[in-house]
């Protein structure tokens, strides 16, 4: 595994550094633009762009204040306002409504990418309070025996957009063309985990459509996921769900019909439900989302296992702002929330 890739998947909850940590500096009020790390910083090892091919000068681009990453006048960062944030006039395709009427910007592609920078620093171990990963060998003692074994394990990821990989720098889909540091979407980088700590084959496949809910991964689940015969299925549904107000329980009973369905063509597949991250709570697209975490975690047991990465991202978005996170500023992760899917996740799979 090259050193990149290492540092991608170093668990953020068990280190004292921070690697490229994800930060969209902001103007607020005509001040100077500015974003929170998410712990305090013993020392703030670089700052890159998001490529991380260009390292910027403390004192010249950024200087430390606090917890925030400021940026003095004439600095090569990029910045963007509230006001680009939340255009009064946006173009037409690139919003979102927001609660109070006005305008969310919405942007796909790369255009947050590369507003955004990545910030490596030290800081105290410990210092996540945050929902983290339990190794899963009571819930999933089929997976982890194979995995043991160094036999080959199926793994499906089945479920929306974010599941799909979008807005990963390394995202490539139909006129989608990856951006520089190329990070995986989650889906690889967790294959790319088990395959270094276990040195297993790890057969990965990801039949998830963007814009989907629980009700087409039900209709679907026999053709796109029973057929390819997992061992493992991780079942990432909600956003959209959340969205169109799903209820609960039918959102409940289409995971439950998607296991069903897997179960019947192989009755050791086994499961990872994972709840969604959050939408932009400022904008429309924040509805139920938050409602699916306790029905999912109610479905655990022998065979199926829990990621609660809404919990983990309730809890960035109290130290840091939803900008800093996403890829679209409504409801993707960039590759910093990307790799807390794929860390947390894998923490279930690797003692």
């Amino acid at each position: 595994m090259n050193p990149l890739m290492k540092r991608w998947l170093r668990p953020f909850w068990m280190t004292d550094v921070m690697w490229y940590e994800s930060l969209l500096p902001v103007s607020r009020d005509g001040g100077p633009p500015e974003a929170s790390l998410l712990f305090e910083p013993a020392e703030v090892l670089f700052v890159h762009n998001s490529a991380l091919d260009v390292e910027y000068e403390e004192g010249r681009d950024w200087t430390l204040v606090d917890r925030r990453i400021v940026l003095p006048e004439g600095s090569r960062i990029p910045s963007m306002t509230l006001a680009d944030l939340n255009p009064a006039r946006p173009e037409a395709g690139a919003y979102q409504k927001r609660t109070d009427g006005g305008n969310a910007l919405y942007k796909e592609q790369h255009y947050f990418h590369e507003r955004q920078i990545a910030v490596s620093y030290l800081h105290e171990s410990g210092a996540w309070t945050g929902p983290t990963p339990r190794f899963a060998a009571e819930e999933l003692p089929a997976t982890i025996g194979k995995l043991q074994r160094k036999e080959p394990v199926r793994v499906v990821v089945f479920g929306d957009s974010i599941a799909t990989g979008y807005n990963a720098s390394g995202f490539c889909w139909t006129e989608w063309v990856p951006a520089p540091p190329y990070q995986p979407v989650w889906g690889h980088l967790i294959a790319e985990q088990l395959r270094a700590n276990w040195d297993s084959v790890i057969d990965l496949h990801n039949p998830s459509l963007p814009g989907t809910t629980s009700e087409w991964g039900r209709e679907t689940a026999e053709r796109r996921v029973a057929a390819e015969n997992p061992d493992l299925v991780i079942i990432a549904f909600g956003m959209n769900d959340g969205t169109t107000k799903i209820p609960p329980e039918t959102f409940k009973a289409n995971i439950a019909a998607i296991m069903d369905t897997v179960k019947q063509a192989n009755s050791r597949a086994e499961f990872i439900l994972v709840s969604t991250m959050l939408p932009n709570p400022e904008t429309v697209l924040f509805g139920l989302q938050t409602a699916y975490r306790d029905l999912l975690r109610a479905m655990t047991g022998t065979g199926v296992a829990m990621a609660d990465i809404t919990g983990v991202h309730e809890e960035l978005l109290r130290h840091k702002a939803y900008a800093d996170m996403t890829g679209n500023h409504v409801n993707h992760p960039n590759d910093y929330l990307s790799r807390w899917y794929a860390q947390f996740i894998a923490g279930q799979l690797i003692p």
